[in-house]
């Protein structure tokens, strides 16, 4: 799988290494590695599910990073004062990650909607 884009610690001592394939793969393996050295698991997390699981209000943004992994864009709304952090993931149709976070950290929206762009991003099918 290559160089792990980000590392992180994960419960139980765990560690998790992340291995996006954005924006074309639509999909961010983590793997997770036990205190004993040895792979636990592969998964993919751009899914509706862990989107669901990212509480507005409650979540911060090393929660989104620690479900979802390091973002392919993040930009920046002064007027809004937010952060919008995207992720292209995979569906029948292309679908689109966006998760909002205000300047102190914390999760105000997070959506799993169709890409408008993900057919003409991609390229013809």
């Amino acid at each position: 799988m290559g160089s792990a884009r980000d590392k992180r610690v994960g419960p139980n001592g765990e560690t998790v290494l992340w291995y996006p394939r954005l924006p074309a793969g639509r999909v961010s393996y983590a793997a997770r590695i036990g205190k004993d050295d040895r792979l636990i698991a592969v998964e993919q997390r751009l899914t509706e599910a862990n989107v669901a699981k990212l509480q507005p209000g409650v979540s911060r943004g090393s929660d989104v990073l620690d479900l979802l992994g390091p973002p392919y864009r993040v930009e920046t709304f002064k007027r809004l004062e937010r952060d919008i952090w995207s992720y292209p993931a995979e569906g029948i149709t292309p679908k689109l990650i966006l998760v909002q976070l205000s300047k102190d950290g914390v999760v105000r929206e997070a959506y799993y909607i169709e890409d408008p762009e993900g057919t003409a991003r991609d390229g013809p099918e």
